[in-house]
């Protein structure tokens, strides 16, 4: 019975991902973008994919069910030297028991002080605008195959005067087909309503996701490589992100990944040392068109 459920489930989730893979017509704002920027450095210098390897307590922020596939219980503070002087932050934990996992993580995305004009364009002071992001996690597993996750968010945004508040919800799912070292994943992120800005409602980045992991073990290493479909309500194509880590005697993880059919992002590349209980993680995140290099940096503990 639990395994029809799941696999239901999983089906529903692959026909969301469906029903949005179609162009569609754009009548209202998309915000709230910080949801879309990865906050941990190894998943960041894997375009977006290796939640569930990836190691980081936050790494349930990619994919509902990663922190209890890892079996984690660790803490990890991360720091994201954006693009444009912004600066994204993040704390997390996870504490799993291999059943059940939960998680929490707080995020901040940091605008800077920006100048604020009058309708004539004279500079009347400045302004600064603040993301947050506040995550409560829970994921459970079901038989040996299955994995289901998903987060609950409350969001605040500041703007120059004015402010909005959102709920928002994560599902996710993932599935131990009987090939040894592959794992199949959906997701739907960011289902929610936010309140009104100057009576306008500012719509969320809701995003199915569908994808697989393959884990090749070999004598000195372990090699993982991961392949993700997402569709953005604002975007009209199919957005495929590619991943792959290196690890080297659990102590070196050598990391890439590729965004494709993404505007300003394709390469991605990071570095990975564990010492210990300590993993120490860095992103580098190169953008076209002039924007400049984001920086990606994390500390994790794992207890």
């Amino acid at each position: 019975m639990i395994k029809k459920m799941m696999l239901l489930i999983f089906t529903i989730l692959f026909g969301l991902a469906a029903l949005q893979a179609d162009p569609i017509d754009i009548d209202s704002d998309y915000g709230w973008k910080m949801l879309t920027i990865p906050a941990s450095p190894s998943i960041s210098a894997m375009a977006g994919t290796g939640a569930a390897i990836s190691g980081e307590a936050g790494s349930f922020i990619e994919h509902p069910a990663a922190g209890l596939i890892g079996n984690l219980r660790s803490v990890s503070i991360n720091q994201n030297l954006w693009i444009f002087d912004t600066q994204m932050n993040s704390i997390a934990i996870n504490t799993s028991s291999g059943i059940n996992s939960y998680g929490f993580a707080l995020r901040a995305l940091d605008y800077g002080k920006i100048e604020a004009r009058d309708i004539t364009g004279e500079v009347i002071g400045e302004f600064h605008p603040l993301d947050l992001n506040l995550i409560a996690n829970y994921a459970r597993r079901f038989g040996a195959n299955y994995y289901a996750g998903a987060n609950l968010m409350l969001l605040y945004q500041k703007l120059q005067s004015n402010s909005s508040t959102g709920l928002a919800l994560d599902l996710g799912l993932s599935y131990l087909p009987p090939i040894r070292g592959l794992t199949l994943n959906a997701a739907i992120r960011h289902i929610g309503m936010t309140s009104k800005v100057n009576e306008e409602r500012i719509n969320l980045p809701t995003a199915p996701e569908i994808g697989f992991s393959y884990l090749l073990p070999l004598d000195f290493a372990e090699i993982n490589a991961e392949y993700k479909m997402l569709k953005l309500p604002d975007d009209s194509n199919i957005r495929v992100q590619l991943g792959t880590n290196i690890n080297i005697n659990d102590i070196f993880n050598i990391r890439g990944g590729y965004y494709l059919n993404h505007d300003t992002q394709s390469l991605t590349a990071g570095i990975g040392l564990h010492i210990r209980k300590i993993d120490f993680n860095y992103a580098y995140l190169p953008f076209s068109d002039n924007i400049g290099d984001a920086h990606s940096f994390g500390l994790t503990y794992k207890f």
